[in-house]
């Protein structure tokens, strides 16, 4: 059976949080209900709403300091519009990412449809 877009997300915060972060996350009814809606305005932005949270949480470290201390989900979710801005326009020019140029255009021309 094919993962939910919640399951599919809730899986790559969970590695990402342990790993990144150093420790399991908390997750409560308010980080529950934070990534129902960051799902919500990511799908729509992207028909790849897994692949575009990933794409966030793995270039987590190339954010303002402010928003690398909002880890939880629903802070997450608070401050989505901000990263996606960053990401739209701050990430796109810089890419120190190393990730291919085409990736990005990619995701960024997801946010426009």
């Amino acid at each position: 059976m094919e993962k939910s877009v919640h399951q599919c997300c809730i899986d790559i915060y969970y590695k990402w949080h342990t790993e990144k972060i150093g420790f399991k996350p908390k997750i409560d009814a308010s980080d529950g209900k934070g990534l129902k809606e960051t799902i919500k305005y990511l799908s729509l932005l992207t028909e790849n709403v897994c692949e575009t949270f990933e794409y966030i949480l793995l270039h987590w470290d190339e954010m303002d300091e402010f928003y690398k201390k909002q880890t939880r989900l629903r802070q997450i979710n608070g401050n989505i519009h901000n990263i996606i801005f960053f990401f739209k326009n701050g990430q796109a020019t810089k890419n120190k990412s190393g990730v291919s140029e085409d990736y990005i255009k990619g995701l960024i021309d997801d946010m426009h449809q």
